[in-house]
């Protein structure tokens, strides 16, 4: 630096690095590569392409010369003033593409604690690491420690590469963020990364869809259905049969959320007919466990019943945990249904657990609101409340509004079964009210299906009124409801 333009904090600062030994000095530079708030050893080991013990050690001289700051046991951060000062030193050739290197394989490594294997973007080269976690709980902790540094550091590698490295790297976070229900978060990455990508049709059309997939679950339909019909068109250019089947299936989901059932049924059916070809296990077991989901919807419970079936024995025969847990809890609710509270029971109590293990929060709270239901079908009201009350509590956490929906319509049934029907009440209100501003017609009618049985129970004229609505609603749509019997006598 021109000493000419050094602030006295600058040259404070140089006095200090100036003082340490070559190798903590090399790190200091090497630190002013780093795009997110904070840092540990073993992201500086891959900078420095050293043992992470030997990362650590010099961390602890840095921060002893207060360059770097332990702020949380074991992560270190640097004030503004000294991390532009970092940034100013000379760069090291290689430094940033191990660093990209390897939070690609960390996030490689959480995505294989999922045991979930969606679409995922051909490789031209083996990893250039490994990086590796006990357990799931480490890998999701790791996650959701390193969440804004993964969202920095891809926005800075989309633009600036290494390419391909950084496209893998943005397939493998979409993965990942999309599984733990960061939709939002994956959508603010996700736009600047498709821009960066214009020109690569497989990663374009990939952001197109995972933008797409979602919008859907954040309650911007339309623009779901615009996103995924841009990538289906996109993945038919580049000629990428998997990437069409799994499109074709998320375009379903978004047709489903708009209500159009019939037309999401049929997308399914082509999805898997698609995955059959293309021969992937995990792409017919998605397919299969939404026939079974949109079935339901329509009241065609044999339907749902065969395709959730064949879901549960491809996930026994290809040893996925996810597939088994999804199709557990589409299984759990169709037995309710079918009047097996037993059998549903012990469905959704095993996919609530295998969600758990997973780290997935968003399948763990729809197997607590079926669980609910099915203990307030059992009279067992004080478990169904609890049920009810820990499925909210996580919906609203993870401000996933369709499970918050089914959480409080759990919630208030449990209520109203008890006895507190005023309470009921209330709670039934505010799940039509968000299911009206978030849902899809399906979730408005469950949900108002709900509130017309409190108000019949406390005799109120309002009931008739609703009930009429509701039924209009579903028969619109072709949604057969499990109150559809009360909602006649109502309205």
């Amino acid at each position: 630096m021109d000493g000419a333009d050094e602030s006295p904090l600058t040259r404070a600062f140089q006095v200090s690095l100036d003082a340490l030994p070559a190798a903590p000095r090399r790190l200091f530079a090497l630190l002013g590569l780093v795009p997110g708030p904070d840092f540990t050893a073993r992201g500086c080991a891959a900078l420095l392409g050293a043992p992470v013990p030997e990362a650590a050690r010099l961390l602890r001289r840095l921060a002893a010369a207060h360059l770097v700051e332990q702020h949380v046991p074991g992560r270190y951060r640097q004030h503004d003033l000294v991390r532009d000062f970092a940034r100013a030193q000379p760069a090291e050739p290689g430094a940033w593409d191990r660093l990209v290197a390897f939070h690609l394989a960390a996030v490689d490594a959480v995505d294989g604690h999922f045991s979930r294997h969606p679409l995922r973007l051909p490789r031209e080269s083996a990893p250039a690491c490994v990086v590796g976690f006990a357990d799931s709980a480490e890998a999701v902790a790791w996650l959701e420690a390193e969440q804004d540094n993964l969202t920095a550091l891809l926005r800075q590698a989309a633009v600036q590469g290494p390419h391909p490295t950084a496209w893998y790297l943005a397939d493998a976070i979409r993965s990942v963020f999309l599984h733990r229900g960061l939709r939002a978060e994956w959508l603010a990455v996700a736009v600047p990364v498709l821009a960066a990508a214009r020109g690569v049709p497989r990663v374009e059309a990939l952001m197109l869809q995972s933008i797409g997939a979602a919008c859907v679950h954040l309650g911007r339909r339309q623009e779901a259905v615009r996103h995924l019909e841009a990538a289906l068109a996109a993945h038919r250019r580049c000629r990428w049969p998997e990437g069409e089947a799994a499109t074709v299936n998320s375009l379903g989901i978004a047709l489903l959320a708009c209500g159009r059932l019939g037309d999401a049924a049929d997308l399914f059916t082509r999805a898997l007919a698609l995955e059959t070809a293309n021969g992937s296990p995990t792409g017919r077991m998605m397919a299969l466990n939404n026939l079974g989901f949109v079935h339901r919807q329509l009241g065609e419970l044999a339907e749902a019943i065969g395709h959730l079936d064949l879901a549960l024995e491809l996930s026994a025969r290809e040893r996925s945990s996810w597939g088994e847990a999804v199709a557990r809890v589409n299984l759990g609710y169709v037995r309710r249904l079918l009047g097996d509270p037993a059998g549903a029971r012990e469905h959704l109590l095993a996919a609530c657990a295998l969600h758990r293990g997973l780290g997935n929060r968003y399948g763990e709270a729809s197997a607590l609101v079926g669980l609910s239901v099915v203990h307030a079908d059992l009279g067992q009201h004080a478990q169904a409340r609890a049920d009810a009350e820990a499925a909210l509590a996580v919906a609203r956490q993870e401000a996933n509004r369709d499970t918050e929906v089914g959480a409080l319509t759990a919630l208030g049934r449990a209520l109203a079964a008890s006895g507190s029907v005023v309470d009921a009440e209330a709670l039934h209100r505010q799940a039509v009210e968000i299911a009206r501003r978030w849902g899809s017609p399906w979730h408005v009618a469950e949900a108002s299906a709900g509130l017309c049985v409190t108000l019949g129970l406390r005799g109120l004229p309002e009931a008739s009124v609703l009930a009429a609505e509701t039924l209009a609603l579903a028969r619109g749509h072709r949604i057969v409801l499990a109150d559809e019997e009360s909602l006649l006598a109502l309205a």
